[in-house]
């Protein structure tokens, strides 16, 4: 009854816009519950590929001060791949997110029982650790879904959007199954894309 109080066209504007609105909400849904629906031993055999590749990639190879995500839930898993990083001559870095500011801290770790739960239930680094690290050579980047063409999307917090933001210098690796790898991600003007991604079937390199 109250939308036949405005012209056709003006209705057609709002669906329309609506729709373009929805478009990453949509897809950050749909991939999720792709995620979510894999078994464990499907998370453990496709992340211990995705590892291996990653460890064989050159820019990781060369890199010495490299921040990680710590893995929950069914993303790749990391906690192997810091664990193992821990033992090799690289500054292992790991991310503490920061819920009042919406960023994230890069914190050095020595040890694998530097971590503790923190925010939103992933481990991080002791809030008593406060060695913040400024000079990162890569990212080791999480992420929902990704194109061809390194563009990312995530939880929509924009907290890895910061770091990316205020790190330029630091090349930007994503660790992804395959299914998470799609034809096209809406972006915005301020996004960054990755410049490799990594899944158990392929490595992209965007640029």
């Amino acid at each position: 009854m109250y939308l036949a109080f405005f012209p056709n066209f003006f209705i057609k504007h709002v669906i329309i816009s609506c729709t373009c609105m929805s478009d990453k909400e949509y897809l950050r849904s749909r991939l999720l519950v792709e995620r979510k629906s894999l078994s464990i031993d499907e998370v453990n055999n496709k992340s211990k590929i995705i590892q291996k590749k990653l460890e064989e990639c050159p820019l990781f190879q060369k890199s010495g001060n490299v921040l990680f995500y710590v893995s929950y839930g069914h993303e790749v898993f990391t906690h192997d791949l810091i664990k193992k990083s821990l033992q090799t001559k690289k500054n292992v870095l790991v991310s503490r997110s920061n819920t009042k500011t919406f960023m994230i801290d890069p914190i050095m770790v020595n040890n694998w029982t530097d971590l503790v739960n923190g925010a939103y239930g992933i481990l991080e680094p002791t809030k008593e650790n406060n060695h913040i690290y400024h000079n990162i050579d890569l990212i080791i980047i999480p992420g929902i879904g990704f194109d061809i063409q390194g563009n990312r999307l995530g939880h929509g917090k924009g907290y890895y959007d910061r770091l990316i933001e205020k790190n330029p210098k630091a090349a930007l690796i994503a660790l992804a199954y395959d299914f998470q790898i799609v034809n096209s991600i809406p972006t915005g003007l301020h996004d960054k894309p990755v410049d490799i991604i990594i899944s158990e079937k392929q490595t992209i390199i965007c640029k």
